[in-house]
C-alpha cells in the first residue's frame, strides 16, 4: 500500500507567492515593451533623418545642374551683361542661361534662373526654382526646420565667381546636418547670345 500523501505537499500557490510571479512576469513584459519602443523610436528617427538628407541632396542637385550650364556673366544679342547674383541674405542665387525653341535652336534672349528658399510655415522651409516668367516651382519641400546658419550660397574666393559654394542644412535631433557641394561653372568664360539671323535678301531663299 502506498503512504497517503503529505497534505503539505498537496498545498497550492500562496497569495505571496502569486503576487510574486505576476510582478515578474509584469516586470519582463514592460521591459519588452520598452526596448520595443526604443526601438521604433530610433528607426523613425534614421527614416527621418534619411528623408531630410535625400530632400538636401535633390536640392543640390537641382541647383548643380543648371549652375554648370551658366556663366558668370551672360552677354547677350543687344550687348546686355546679366551676371550671376547672390542676395545680401545668402539665400537666394540668380542667373542666366540661354534658352532654347522646340527645335532645341538658341534663342535671342537668355533666361534668368532663381533659386530661393521661402516658408510655408513657421517650421518648414522650401526651396523654389523660379525660370523666366514661369510661375516658382517647389524642388525640395520636405526641409523641415532648416536651420537658420547663413549663407546657403557664397561665391568661393579670388575666382571671379566662377565657383560657387552651396549648403543646405537641416536640423536633426537638435543637431545640425549640412550637405554641401562646390560647382565650377562649365562657361568660364562670358558667354555672347548667338547673333540674330538675317533676313534673306531680294532673290536669296
Amino acid at each position: 500500500m502506498s503512504k497517503p500523501q503529505n497534505k503539505k505537499t498537496l498545498k497550492g500557490f500562496t497569495f505571496v507567492e502569486t503576487m510574486v510571479v505576476i510582478g515578474i512576469f509584469t516586470m519582463a513584459f514592460v521591459a519588452i515593451i520598452g526596448v520595443l519602443i526604443s526601438s521604433n523610436t530610433t528607426w523613425r528617427t534614421g527614416r527621418t533623418q534619411q528623408l531630410l538628407q535625400q530632400e538636401a541632396r535633390k536640392a543640390i542637385t537641382a541647383i548643380t545642374n543648371d549652375l554648370r550650364e551658366s556663366t558668370p556673366d551672360l552677354v547677350d544679342i543687344n550687348n546686355v551683361s546679366h551676371p550671376i547674383t547672390i542676395n545680401a541674405n545668402g539665400d537666394s542665387i540668380t542667373f542666366y542661361l540661354f534658352n532654347y525653341d522646340a527645335n532645341e535652336e538658341p534663342a535671342l534672349t537668355p533666361v534668368g534662373v532663381m533659386y530661393y528658399l521661402g516658408s510655408q510655415n513657421p517650421n518648414t522651409q522650401t526651396l523654389y526654382r523660379k525660370a523666366g516668367a514661369s510661375a516658382s516651382v517647389a524642388v525640395a519641400t520636405d526641409i523641415n526646420n532648416i536651420a537658420v546658419e547663413k549663407p546657403f550660397f557664397w561665391f568661393e574666393p579670388n575666382t571671379n565667381n566662377e565657383v560657387v559654394n552651396i549648403k543646405i542644412p537641416v536640423i536633426v535631433n537638435n543637431a545640425t546636418l549640412s550637405i554641401t557641394s562646390k560647382v565650377t561653372l562649365r562657361n568660364a568664360t562670358p558667354l555672347v547670345a548667338p547673333p540674330a539671323p538675317e533676313e534673306p535678301g531680294e532673290g536669296e531663299y
